[in-house]
């Protein structure tokens, strides 16, 4: 169980929010003990498996109660972990808001982002030793998943941009979600994309990477241009079998299933009523708000 949930943890969200070092023995190896690990490994390790049981294809719920106990496991240790400033506690504050992606009822996710925020910024004032390119890449991930509630929420994030170089070329994959979520954030509060450029980055964002960076490519395109092509591709995507849904993806197909409900009702429209009602249907599973967004496009739909 221990290498399935690290592997699942490491193939579905490491790549995209490097939080932890995978190289970290609790990791690499299954511990042998767990009362001879460090209060911050074994908070960092239960939280692994409880985001890894969330991480199953097409919203799969059948390890959900397994990831609730190990979420319990892990917070006996985070009120001690969070209450320091260093950058553990930022770790351990991002893992919770990560978990919090995928189980809106445990937690909230606009103040754990808002301590993540405050604590990042509190570390990047301190000591040259403090800003390692480990920080860059937890601020990066710290921006990513509040413009997440953002953009969902449709107001200013209250974040602000690192200054990294805009070009996408050989940005790994959390920095090409990072560059996607820029674009979201300007175009939220009406500022300029200068610099960002999303045909070039949809160029670097191949069929070989994540399924949640082209969702979130296709969420991007969707609300910078939003269409009857930009609706299906965000759709399909979303509807796609290997496809990890989280909390705001309901918000997406709902927005999206809204260009296929006017006028007559053809190929193009069917496509796309029966593709949101298959992603609303997997969310859900999970996420009781899906199904009342679920009835409102079956009642506005025309007959």
């Amino acid at each position: 169980m221990h290498q399935f949930l690290v592997s699942k943890y490491l193939s579905t969200i490491h790549g995209l929010y490097p939080v932890l070092d995978p190289a970290m023995p609790f990791l690499t190896e299954c511990p042998t003990s767990l009362t001879d690990m460090p209060t911050s490994e074994l908070f960092m390790l239960h939280m692994v498996y409880s985001i890894a049981c969330h991480c199953l294809p097409g919203n799969d719920r059948q390890l959900v109660l397994l990831s609730d106990t190990f979420y319990r496991e892990a917070l006996v240790h985070a009120e001690k972990i969070t209450a320091e400033l260093n950058v553990e506690a930022l770790q351990a504050v991002l893992l919770l808001a990560l978990r919090s992606l995928f189980d809106a009822q445990n937690g909230s996710l606009g103040q754990q982002v808002a301590f993540a925020y405050r604590l990042e910024v509190e570390l990047g004032a301190r000591e040259v030793e403090e800003s390692t390119p480990a920080l860059q890449q937890l601020r990066e991930s710290i921006f990513c998943i509040g413009n997440q509630v953002a953009t969902a929420l449709d107001r200013p994030s209250g974040l602000t941009e690192s200054e990294v170089l805009t070009s996408p070329d050989d940005l790994d994959q959390s920095q090409l979600l990072y560059y996607l979520y820029r674009m979201q954030s300007r175009f939220r509060g009406g500022t300029s994309f200068d610099g960002l450029d999303l045909q070039e980055v949809e160029q670097k964002i191949t069929t070989d990477v994540s399924p949640m960076l082209i969702a979130a490519l296709n969420e991007t395109r969707f609300l910078l241009e939003p269409s009857v092509d930009s609706a299906m591709q965000l759709l399909s995507t979303h509807a796609s079998d290997d496809i990890v849904l989280n909390v705001f993806t309901s918000h997406w197909a709902y927005k999206a299933a809204t260009f296929f409900l006017e006028g007559d009702l053809n190929e193009t429209s069917l496509q796309g009523r029966v593709l949101a009602q298959k992603v609303l249907e997997r969310c859900a599973l999970k996420w009781p708000n899906a199904q009342t967004l679920l009835e409102s496009l079956n009642i506005y739909a025309p007959g």
